[in-house]
């Protein structure tokens, strides 16, 4: 197995070609690996920018959802003030307003 990369041995064949070298079988068939691979992860660049563009269009909804609930626990702690309420339930207000 070689380490060579792919600029070199594109240099390498142009190399050979100049110097009036046939381009040999083996040169295709790495041209056409290349080409495939290069569709291949064009293809899988494809596939994660829409499942990225899904994850930020669900982010964005849960933080909108976020924002409603941390809305409707201030509201109601707020209107545990007016009226007894158990210590209970107000450290489970307390606790999800922090997050935990």
């Amino acid at each position: 197995m070689t380490t060579e990369t792919n600029e070199e041995r594109v240099r390498k064949i142009i190399a050979d070609r100049k110097s009036g070298y046939p381009l040999l079988n083996k040169d295709f068939d790495w041209f056409i690996q290349q080409a495939e691979r290069a569709q291949e992860l064009e293809e899988l660049n494809i596939s994660l920018s829409e499942e990225s563009r899904g994850n930020f269009q669900a982010a964005s909804k849960y933080k909108r959802e976020n924002a409603c609930l941390r809305e409707a626990l201030e509201e109601i702690k707020f209107q545990t003030t007016f009226v007894e309420t158990s210590d209970n339930v107000l450290e489970a207000i307390e606790q999800a307003l922090k997050g935990e």
